[in-house]
């Protein structure tokens, strides 16, 4: 006797997202959605075998919550002998931002990523969320407001979170339910309006979907798949772009050419910085970064100049490299530097009218350079002199500010294990670096941020 249409369908969701003898965390709350979940995962056992950790997660927001917990326990136990771990959680709103919905979901995941800790790395977290979650989803966002990333919905495979049922619909994990008399426990909150996703299921789908399209679960969810597949073409370009431009976003100074590249590819970037720096930037704050100069949360800006937008972490700033460890400069490119960047190029000397802060190293006899900041003590042999001068007195000669002194760049270069200062850029160059008429240099010109100009 052939196996379960739906079984085979299942087998072959988790066989793409888990490899078999991996431990699973499967978070049961009693409803229809999860008792199909933890059904098919025990029926395709001996096909796909997992060991299967079940967990029962209490928001304590409901008379009937310890009720569920224990129906949970039970019916679990008796149907097929796994033992249901309980975990009670806070669901209190951390800010007045934060509604109880959010904050229910923030503890529930907390909870299944601690349990997950304690069967090792290679763990996964199965929730239940199926098709028609998945519409609700992406029409709340849409209603909400989103970019992109928003339409794709709920993605497969979130870091250790697995979601198997998002090929299924809510009505066909029932219709399996009731073939195999398994029950489940209907929870009232899912009819309650006061939540925003229960108005969703209740009110606004089935309007649009009588009034407006038959389909329209069908619609948002191929309009789901198609923003997933964009999203991953701009993530693709975005990673390629910043590996041939030396860009490095988890940078606090950073400055991206942007002639020519597409606004989403933009904003894409522009995002990306903002979670690496701890920034939860929204559509607006990232739309007026592409408009014109901008300031954002925690005093980071956005200048535009040049062909390029800069991105600079607040002032007053520390050194990037506070314990002046010498750092290898690419051989071409951008390289981010103390609220701006550098530009390195290979040219030929000399190479025309010199820019304001402009540096060019002999590339024969210093095949590779790196760049720090400036510590007391250093020293230079500034082309035709004999002897030394520190550091601090070419400062002092050039009128540099003591607050741009450690953020200067100094080019460095290596011989017998030893670090030379080569240049102070566009104030000195050592003798030991200077090239003759058409030989090949190391070109560098820096560009730091606007108010330094």
């Amino acid at each position: 006797m052939g196996q379960d249409p739906l079984e085979e369908k299942f087998l072959t969701a988790i066989q793409r997202l888990w490899p078999p003898g991996v431990p699973l965390v499967v978070a049961v709350s009693g409803g229809s959605d999860s008792m199909a979940l933890l059904t098919l995962l025990m029926a395709t056992l001996a096909q796909w075998p997992s060991f299967i950790h079940p967990i029962h997660i209490n928001h304590g927001l409901r008379e009937q919550s310890t009720a569920d917990a224990n129906w949970v326990v039970s019916y679990v136990g008796q149907n097929w002998g796994l033992s249901v771990t309980v975990k009670e959680v806070d669901a209190t709103p951390k800010t007045s931002h934060e509604s109880i919905e959010m904050a229910a979901r923030r503890a529930r995941y907390q909870a299944l990523h601690q349990y997950a800790e304690e069967f090792g790395r290679n763990t996964r977290i199965v929730v239940a969320h199926q098709s028609d979650d998945q519409a609700e989803t992406i029409l709340m966002h849409i209603l909400v407001g989103t970019g992109i990333e928003g339409l794709s919905g709920m993605k497969p495979v979130h870091g250790q979170v697995m979601r198997p049922l998002l090929e299924f619909s809510r009505e066909e994990l029932r219709q399996y339910l009731r073939a195999n008399r398994i029950s489940w426990r209907e929870d009232e909150t899912n009819s309650d309006v006061k939540w925003v996703r229960s108005r969703i299921r209740h009110r606004v789908m089935p309007f649009l979907t009588q009034e407006v399209n038959p389909k329209l679960s069908y619609a948002l969810i191929r309009l789901g798949q198609q923003a997933s597949e964009l999203s991953k073409w701009i993530d693709n370009v975005v990673n390629q772009f910043a590996s041939e431009h030396h860009i490095d976003l988890s940078h606090p100074a950073v400055s991206i050419p942007v002639t020519g590249l597409p606004r989403p590819v933009i904003a894409a970037m522009l995002s990306r910085y903002g979670i690496a720096q701890g920034l939860r930037l929204s559509a607006q704050q990232i739309n007026a970064a592409l408009a014109g100069d901008t300031t954002w949360p925690k005093g980071f800006r956005v200048i535009h100049g040049e062909g390029a937008l800069h991105l600079m972490a607040p002032k007053p700033m520390e050194p990037v490299f506070p314990d002046c460890v010498p750092v290898e400069l690419p051989e071409r490119g951008r390289f981010p530097w103390q609220g701006g960047y550098l530009e390195i190029d290979t040219e030929t000397w000399p190479f025309g009218e010199q820019e304001r802060y402009t540096a060019a190293i002999d590339r024969a006899k210093w095949p590779r350079l790196a760049i720090r900041c400036w510590q007391p003590g250093d020293s230079i042999r500034p082309l035709g002199m004999h002897g030394t001068k520190k550091l601090q007195d070419v400062f002092s000669d050039c009128k540099i500010s003591r607050h741009l002194r450690h953020r200067w760049p100094l080019v460095i270069g290596s011989t017998e294990g030893k670090f030379r200062v080569l240049s102070v850029v566009g104030l000195v160059i050592d003798e030991e670096a200077k090239a003759s008429p058409g030989a090949l240099v190391h070109g560098i010109s820096w560009h730091p941020d606007i108010e330094d100009e």
